[in-house]
């Protein structure tokens, strides 16, 4: 295994470099967002708060709900809004994966309603 040694200078150096890349990537993730909800209609730009005011509420059932103990999740709904999410126009890299996480959910979910159903029988 390498050893790799540099001083402190250069170890300041890069975390420098690394946090003005980080501020400029988010600057452009803005800018973006920006210009995308600036092609949408009235309509369309007031439904985006309303939507990102409901992501807690939906990140809340699925951390607090787990499907083993709870019978009939509206897994079809969640897998809707995991499809939804990347359309919104300040998608992000966090919204990324909350669109995994309920992917992964809804999975889940049909595996607890399969174990289910073959129990009924």
């Amino acid at each position: 295994m390498a050893t790799v040694t540099i001083t402190l200078e250069e170890l300041d150096q890069m975390r420098a470099r690394e946090k003005a890349l980080h501020d400029s990537n988010a600057k452009l993730i803005s800018s973006l967002a920006q210009e995308r909800a600036t092609q949408l209609s009235p309509t369309q730009r007031d439904l985006v708060p309303l939507v990102r005011a409901m992501l807690p509420i939906v990140q809340f059932a699925v951390g607090q709900l787990p499907p083993e103990t709870t019978r009939g999740w509206p897994a079809m709904q969640l897998e809707e809004v995991a499809a939804y999410l990347p359309r919104l126009p300040d998608f992000s890299d966090n919204d990324l994966d909350l669109c995994n996480e309920f992917t992964a959910f809804v999975s889940k979910i049909v595996d607890c309603e399969r174990e289910r159903a073959r129990h009924k029988t």
